[in-house]
This record gives structure tokens, sequence and C-alpha cells, in this order.
């Protein structure tokens, strides 16, 4: 299903094709490098299918997503009270998140690859808000690692924008699995057998030709 109509996304990029030509940069890039020999047990990593079996993104995502909000709810504690105990902490979790979103992104061009149409658009918007939050979140990191206490107050308000950012993101996000079925297991509500049937041998098919005079 690529253009389901209850859906904000669908609402957005049905008529948005300026996001063909990142779309089409994006798969070049990554439908490029797995064609390199050797590369498909990356690919199948970064899918989940070996050895999760189920999809590795949305794991990962949660992981980044929870980092970077702990980071800012951090922040927020530490502008309320200055306690600067929670620098320490708030620095840990932005950078730990920024690590974790590393494998989110590579996870997420791997799924993303794979899509069409309107969910692919949709799948590029959601990448391209995902990069402008990335970004917000390494000039925060930036700026608490080398800009000194007196840049502290500015990299807590880049962190906070890149995160309201990164909410919007994770709804589009959202939408590819729940809106359009993206890496969602079709298969997934039906009884496969569990033993073996034995073939009825007893009854023989019989072929039939036709001839010119059945024609």
């Amino acid at each position: 299903m690529s253009t389901p109509r209850n859906t904000a996304g669908h609402a957005l990029v049905r008529n948005w094709k300026w996001l063909d030509a990142f779309a089409n940069f994006f798969g070049a890039v990554v439908g490029g490098f797995y064609k390199i020999p050797a590369t498909r047990p990356i690919k199948s990593l970064l899918h989940g299918t070996w050895p999760l079996q189920h999809p590795l993104h949305p794991a990962i995502t949660d992981l980044t997503i929870g980092g970077y909000t702990a980071a800012v709810a951090v922040d927020l504690l530490y502008l309320a009270t200055r306690q600067s105990g929670l620098l320490a902490a708030a620095d840990f979790l932005i950078v730990a998140a920024f690590i974790s979103s590393l494998v989110s992104i590579l996870s997420g061009l791997t799924d993303w690859n794979e899509t069409f149409a309107e969910e692919r658009r949709t799948g590029m918007l959601h990448g391209l808000l995902m990069v402008a939050a990335s970004v917000g979140f390494v000039l925060s990191i930036w700026l608490r690692l080398a800009g000194g206490a007196g840049q502290r107050d500015v990299a807590i308000g880049f962190a906070l924008a890149a995160w309201l950012v990164l909410i919007v993101s994770s709804y589009f996000g959202g939408e590819m699995v729940f809106g359009y079925g993206t890496e969602v297991n079709r298969q997934a509500w039906r009884e496969p057998p569990t033993k073996w049937e034995r073939l009825d041998r007893s009854t023989r098919s019989r072929m039939y030709v036709r001839t010119p005079a059945d024609r």
C-alpha cells in the first residue's frame, strides 16, 4: 500500500515532487552500496533479517529518541535549578543518543530503499527532518564540549529545537509503519502448517491435450 488516504503524510507529500530528487540521490547511494560484492551480510544486519529476525530500525530508534528526550529533560532541569551536577549527565545522554542515531540512520536508509511512490516520499521527508535534527544535536554537542560554560544555554537551545524537529520526524516515521505498512510482516496472521501431510497417490490426474477440433 503506497497511498493511504487517512494519513498526514499523504496530505503533505502527494504533490511534493521536489522530494523525488532527494529520494533519487539517496536511493542511488544506498542501492549502489548494496551492489558491491559481499555487502549482503551488512544489509541483512541492518534490515534485522539476521540475527534479530525482526526489523532493527524501530529497536534502535527507541534508544535514539529516548536518549535525546532524556538529555533535553535533564537540560531543562538544569535551567530550572542550575545544579552543575546535571551537566555531565546531560552531556553523556546526548552523546550516547547521537552514537545510536548513526545506526538508526543506516538501518532506516536500508529499509527505506525498498519503498516506492508516495511511501518513498514520506520516508524521504522523515529522513530529511532527521538530518535537520541531527545537525542541531551535533551543534549542541560541539558547543557543550568546545564552547565553554558560557555557551551552555545556547547549546541547550539548539538541543531543544532539534528535539522538536525530531518529534515531528518521528511522527512521519510512525506513519511509515502504521499508515503505509513499511516493514510489516504480511504473513503475520497466517497460521503455517506444523505437520507434514501425506499425499494421496491413489488418485491420478489425467493430462488433457487440446486438439484442433477443441478450438
